[in-house]
């Protein structure tokens, strides 16, 4: 790992590394992008390719912390703690970054299309160096919305100038299209997923759910697990919830994530209503596995890997349809869709989920079965194909 232009651990001195450019990694930041940065960096080692991962010094976390945290081959960037400034002052340091160790980079993949994609392409375009971006969300928070008052000025130039542009739902790649982006440079590559952990292979063998929230060992457990970010649907879930007049001795409603840094919700635990908020979790395998319907109300994705580790787990499960939520569900087939942010049939979803969990265990079993193309050892073949495929030697 390299800290403020200082080697920290072996590895950063190997010729035609793939560069992987992130916000941030796990533990400090868990978001979808960050999460399938790490992990489609760890299979790509297995695969003999050498990766180093930029990213931002998480705020608050000393280098020291962050080398114990972290794995081999990270390079942090320290950032303001004013959003807009951060931005500018990482952009900046991943370009020096870049032309001082153009020699060692073979390829620079980008896993969030923000001002970081620009100034990759910039480097690309200028030492000749292979760019892949990847973007990461779809809908009125993905990139490519999110940044339109920048492309003002940008004309997306990172986009643009990219040799190739990864899509994981088929939203972004209409969105991809529609500014004028070749069908011919946009890859469609799903996120992947590892096989599911289960408790017993776990260190916290033994953990019982509904033991540990003191319920019910027969209480029917719905579960939303990841940030909690007003865009995630959570006031919609909450609301559907109370209105499906489930008891809290017949079921709960359990939320489980980090409060989200971009339009954080509080979300509170009420017992009496059957409502339960946990923090971030280093073992979403034991909720995964306890809990009875997965439930995924957001008005914007990607494609979620939440949703994707519950399929994993068999889980039935009820999602929007929004991003690749139709996709991974089958159009129906492996789960239950709604309208994003109609409460009332969320609410109905929830109390025939909860009445009759036959019908939709039976399409968690197609679900699982359709999985095979979203394993991570097939989607990183995949990505590294499209890199050879551009230029990586």
């Amino acid at each position: 790992m390299e800290v403020g232009g200082r080697i920290l651990r072996r590895g950063r001195n190997i010729r035609n590394q793939v560069v992987f450019v992130t916000t941030g990694i796990p533990p400090f930041s868990i978001g979808g992008a960050e999460i399938q940065a790490q992990l489609q960096a760890k299979y790509l080692r297995k695969m003999g390719v050498e990766v180093t991962i930029l990213a931002r010094l998480p705020k608050g976390v000393s280098y020291r912390a962050a080398r114990q945290s972290s794995d081999a081959n990270v390079v942090f960037f320290k950032t303001s703690n004013i959003r807009i400034v951060s931005s500018l002052t990482f952009a900046t340091k991943l370009f020096v970054w870049l032309v001082g160790n153009r020699r060692k980079v073979g390829l620079v993949h980008v896993h969030l299309a923000n001002l970081a994609a620009d100034v990759t392409s910039l480097f690309g375009k200028i030492f000749s160096k292979p760019v892949y971006i990847k973007i990461a969300s779809g809908g009125t928070t993905g990139e490519i919305r999110r940044f339109k008052n920048i492309a003002k000025l940008s004309r997306y130039f990172g986009l643009r100038y990219a040799d190739r542009i990864q899509a994981i739902s088929p939203e972004i790649f209409e969105e991809i299209l529609s500014i004028g982006i070749s069908s011919d440079r946009i890859v469609s590559i799903p996120n992947g997923v590892e096989e599911p952990e289960r408790i017993e292979n776990l260190a916290g063998s033994g953990i019982d759910l509904r033991d540990s929230l003191d319920v019910d060992k027969n209480c029917f457990v719905f579960l939303y697990l990841g940030r909690k970010a007003g865009y995630k649907g959570i006031a919609t879930l909450i609301d559907a919830w109370l209105m499906s007049g489930l008891s809290n001795d017949q079921a709960i409603l359990l939320i489980v994530g980090p409060q989200a840094v971009d339009s954080p919700i509080q979300v509170n635990s009420d017992p009496i209503r059957g409502i339960y908020s946990l923090d971030a979790t280093s073992t979403p395998e034991v909720y995964l596995e306890g809990a009875d319907v997965f439930v995924l109300p957001s008005f914007a994705e990607g494609m979620s890997n939440s949703l994707l580790e519950a399929i994993s787990f068999e889980l039935p499960c009820i999602a929007s349809k929004v991003g690749a939520n139709s996709e991974l569900l089958l159009n129906g087939q492996g789960g239950d869709l709604f309208e994003a942010g109609n409460i009332p049939e969320l609410s109905h979803l929830l109390r025939t989920a909860y009445e009759n969990s036959g019908d939709l265990k039976a399409k968690a079993k197609v679900a699982n079965k359709n999985l095979s193309r979203y394993k991570i050892e097939t989607v990183v073949a995949r990505i590294l194909h499209e890199y050879r495929e551009i230029g990586y030697k």
